[in-house]
């Protein structure tokens, strides 16, 4: 029958909790939703069918809904079917029971139990075991099935459990966590009605996540590199890092982060918290650890995550019972995008600035892979992604004080897809920079939280595949408007589908809300494909065509998460921590809607004109969240989901067409800061005002005409030095005006790969320094051809002063094109134009000007 054995396993992966404060409750599920609760954990037969699982209304025992399975198996013992429930101590005044009706006899209630204080020796996790309740009897009746005095239950197994695990076992602090029926009445069909669950009389616990809290002090298993992977203890990993500005570790692990990343050397008061809450440490060291270190310190480096690391302050070499060395995947520049760092390092930080830049988005995940393999590097990496504004960006916006109603925010689905493609890179984990707590009442700040819980919570979805999978790379799923990447594991394949568009680093672009048609290659036909969503695990239909397999989707939101098994084990993970997420993830989706909405807004009461459209969108998009909000109650957590995207799609749309009305008036979106992220633009209205009525100077760029080679030497400009591939030169006969241009060569040396090129070859021009009075506007123009294959070739026109670094990219066009950009100067400094050749291919350059308004007046 039911054992350990059986549930162990399956119930594991699911995001327990443990009881940490109390408080008296009871919990009940009526089945009035159109959602199924019950999800298939394990059997034993070796023939099983799920013929039908729904919710039937008219048939209920009590109501108007109950949840109805129909199975077919063969010989056997357990078909188990689990409903995660709150997390409640296991005490005798505890009262368990539902309402079951079947054709046959022989269903059995059951529970399942965490000791967390009795860890397993084998994985590192507490132990579990079950409750055995009342089994069913009256065939074509409904009956009450209960569990009672479940404390007495647990001693009477303890006997059993320290004669299984040892004298260690303790059963103190036990809690329930599951609420399980094995539906299994013989060979043949089974038909069983399930309503009215409840719990009563319980003392409920606060959530913490269980998983972690057996790698809490007693088993926090030290972090280790193995075959490319990040293990705890045996188990592959994938880490969730955020950088720490004061919250409190217990809080930013509730918003699902595995590992703090702190400044400075790590506490002991620190270390405590991390080993008690179940969290890694990243911190700065000065000093040698020894063996003796606690676990909980995951890695150390002695400078910020993605910096340079000078070679005058090492970080001393770590053994197998040491902390790893972390340090990024390159260094020489604050981007990392040349001049390997040769010294040896554990897991290596591959930095990839996105935001307010010319850098599409939607290559992000090819670029990183690009850059690792660059890099010879073979160390596991991490990719840092922004979860606001760049600093060098909120300092631009200082020319315009009191436009900001509050801070900057990124759109949510900025940061999703981030994070997705930075998962599918073949990243084993992902740093979320912060330079602001998370925990303030700001609206933008908790939009923030509640935006990096909801990735976190895909992310934990998701781990299987980005802790211990192989990066496959992108797949052509047959439509040029999205994008797929493929992740494998022994038992599944994951397909992450993303949509396309330009600019998404400044404003994600709407999409039409119609089916969508996704060819996969790869895909077995004996394989069913699954859609990981917020409301759970749904099935998509799919059929064998020329060319591989093409799946059918009536709906998909910006991006989708595909899973391809023919292995019911693997399914019924996913759709175990699926389901024990839902509810948390539909409450998350409403308030993300909320606060979207209010955010939204607020830009919108800065703009100079109003639109009628666009108030008629607001409505619209309030209307769909009071529907939400009031089937998030019902737990129709399906439609909620489908609200929920509909109404962001809606707000999407309002900010695309109000950013791209501020962004067509420049050449390029990188060309203002004030244009660079979606919640700047009131920044941009108010230095339109600025603006109006002044004039810009003279050109204060020497030679930058191009037009003679000893005159743009002699007047400071300087070139890299030219490598096999690479030339940098004034030519004649190819200039837009005058007689000449500067022309950048970059040509892959022998036995460089094209695709290692983009790293590599880099033959630039920079200015000499021009000097920027304070609170001072800069202009930046000029004009660019590119010529490169495969469409991998741009032109980065970089400036900067003291830390600030801005800059756009130019793709090929057989024709000049304009490029500007615009940098606020709010103190005096110098100001350098580096012009760069990504690639290969070859670049022109001519005409180009910087000129200057003073802003320093009001």
């Amino acid at each position: 029958m039911f054992g350990i054995r059986a549930i162990g396993p399956l119930i594991g992966f699911v995001a327990c909790v443990a009881w940490t404060e109390t408080a008296w409750g009871d919990w009940n599920e009526p089945f009035e939703s159109p959602e199924t609760t019950w999800t298939v954990l394990d059997r034993d037969c070796h023939v099983f069918r799920m013929r039908e699982h729904v919710r039937r209304f008219h048939e209920a025992h009590s109501g108007h809904g109950c949840e109805f399975l129909r199975i077919t198996a063969d010989r056997g013992t357990f078909v188990h079917f689990g409903v995660t429930a709150p997390p409640c101590r296991v005490i005798d005044e505890l009262s368990i029971g539902m309402w079951v009706r079947s054709d046959r006899p022989g269903i059995q209630m059951l529970a399942s139990v965490v000791l967390p204080r009795s860890i397993h020796p084998r994985d590192g996790k507490p132990i579990r075991t079950v409750l055995r309740g009342a089994s069913y009897a009256d065939a074509g009746q409904w009956q009450r099935l209960r569990i009672e005095h479940p404390e007495s239950l647990l001693k009477q197994q303890e006997a059993s459990l320290r004669f299984q695990f040892g004298s260690s076992i303790d059963i103190r602090e036990a809690y329930i966590d599951m609420i399980v029926v094995n539906v299994y009445g013989g060979p043949g069909d089974t038909r069983v009605w399930i309503d009215d669950l409840d719990v009563a009389g319980e003392i409920r616990a606060s959530v913490v996540d269980a998983e972690s809290q057996g790698e809490g002090a007693a088993s926090l298993p030290r972090v280790r590199v193995v075959g490319g992977e990040l293990r705890a203890g045996e188990r592959p990993f994938f880490l969730r890092i955020i950088e720490h500005r004061g919250e409190p570790f217990a809080w930013l692990k509730g918003l699902g982060f595995n590992c703090i990343r702190i400044e400075g050397p790590a506490t002991d008061e620190q270390m405590r918290d991390a080993a008690r809450e179940g969290v890694w440490l990243i911190a700065d060291s000065s000093v040698e650890l020894s063996d003796a270190a606690p676990p909980c310190l995951l890695g150390l480096t002695r400078a910020p995550l993605g910096s340079d690391v000078s070679p005058r302050t090492p970080i001393p070499p770590t053994g197998a019972g040491k902390p790893l060395v972390v340090r990024p995947l390159v260094a020489g520049k604050p981007d990392i995008r040349s001049n390997t760092d040769p010294d040896e390092a554990d897991m290596r930080i591959a930095r990839l600035p996105l935001i307010g830049t010319g850098d599409e988005l939607d290559d992000m995940a090819s670029r990183i892979r690009q850059r690792v393999r660059g890099s010879n590097e073979t160390a596991p990496f991490v990719v840092p992604i922004p979860t606001e504004p760049p600093e060098s960006l909120v300092a631009q916006w200082a020319a315009c004080p009191g436009a900001m109603d509050g801070p900057a925010w990124l759109e949510c689905e900025q940061v999703r897809l981030l994070a997705l493609q930075a998962a599918v890179s073949g990243a084993r984990g992902i740093l979320f920079e912060s330079r602001n707590r998370l925990d303030g009442d700001a609206a933008a700040t908790r939009f923030r939280a509640r935006s990096l819980e909801a990735v976190n919570t895909e992310l934990g979805v998701l781990d299987p595949f980005l802790s211990g999978g192989r990066c496959e790379g992108a797949v052509d799923v047959g439509d040029p408007r999205l994008n797929g990447h493929v992740v494998a594991t022994d038992r599944a394949t994951l397909l992450v589908v993303m949509r396309r568009a330009p600019e998404q680093q400044f404003a994600v672009a709407p999409y039409a809300d119609r089916p969508v048609s996704i060819l996969v290659p790869f895909l077995s036909s004996s394989a069913g494909v699954f859609e990981l969503t917020d409301a759970g695990v749904r099935a998509v239909g799919s059929e064998r065509v020329a060319g591989g397999v093409l799946v059918e989707m009536e709906q998909m939101g910006i991006a989708a998460c595909l899973v391809a098994t023919q292995h019911d084990v693997a399914l019924n993970r996913l759709i175990q921590s699926t389901a024990s997420a839902r509810r948390r993830r539909a409450e998350l989706a409403v308030d993300h809607f909320a606060l979207a909405l209010e955010l939204l807004e607020r830009v919108r009461s800065r703009r100079p004109v109003t639109d009628g459209v666009h108030a008629r969108r607001m409505g619209d998009a309030s209307i769909r969240l009071e529907q939400a909000s009031r089937l998030l109650a019902m737990r129709d957590f399906r439609s909620v989901e489908l609200l929920t995207r509909q109404g962001m799609n809606v707000l999407a749309a309002v900010r695309r067409e109000m950013w791209e009305t501020a962004a067509r008036e420049f050449p390029s979106p990188a060309a203002s800061p004030f244009c660079a992220v979606f919640s700047s633009l009131p920044a941009h209205w108010a230095m339109a005002e600025r603006l109006r009525g002044r004039s810009w100077t003279e050109n204060r760029l020497s030679a930058g005409d191009m037009e003679d080679s000893a005159r743009l030497f002699d007047s400071g400009w300087t070139r890299s030095p030219e490598t096999a591939g690479t030339r940098v030169a004034v030519v004649p006969d190819a200039a837009r005006l005058g007689r000449a241009s500067l022309r950048l060569d970059g040509l892959p040396s022998e036995g460089v790969l094209a695709s290692e090129a983009w790293e590599r070859v880099r033959p630039a021009m920079e200015s000499p320094p021009i000097a920027v009075p304070r609170g001072h506007l800069a202009q930046i123009r000029g004009w660019a051809r590119v010529e490169g294959a495969d469409g991998r070739v741009a032109l980065r026109l970089d400036h900067q002063t003291g830390d600030v670094i801005a800059g756009d990219r130019i793709g090929p066009s057989s024709e000049w094109r304009e490029w500007t950009l615009y940098r606020f100067f709010p103190e005096a400094g110098a100001l350098r134009i580096r012009l760069e050749l990504e690639g290969v291919g070859r670049a022109w350059i001519d005409e180009v000007t910087v000129q200057f308004i003073d802003l320093s007046a009001p």
